[in-house]
């Protein structure tokens, strides 16, 4: 693994503090990756929800400039599909699953469970 080379940027997700009192102690590496990069795409973007794919998840999220806005959460599809089971069953997220007729599967929304 790479030496971190320091932080650079001032800049800030708001996580809420019951993560860190309540949740960080009780679930596993997978769960804390999924979980995390989840509040990155709703509060680091400062929304309540996102729309974010499997794909997404695992590879990380790119704007229209391909400009990474948040790396993938290093897992494979398997993991983040059994920690997003985990985090839906204890109600810590929650998912809408979206599908169209002209597009078919869409990206899931997610939110915290607030």
């Amino acid at each position: 693994m790479d030496e971190f080379g320091g932080f650079t940027v001032p800049t800030a997700t708001a996580v809420p503090d019951q993560f860190f009192d309540e949740l960080m102690p009780t679930l596993g590496l997978a769960e804390l990756r999924v979980l995390l990069f989840i509040i990155r795409c709703t509060y680091g973007s400062r929304r309540i929800s996102a729309d974010i794919s499997l794909r997404q998840m695992i590879e990380g999220v790119q704007d229209a400039d391909g400009y990474q806005l948040a790396p993938g959460v290093g897992l494979s599809k398997a993991t983040v599909c059994r920690a997003l089971r985990t985090l839906r069953s204890r109600q810590i997220v929650i998912a809408q699953r979206r599908r169209s007729e002209d597009l078919g599967n869409e990206p899931t929304t997610y939110r915290l469970n607030m």
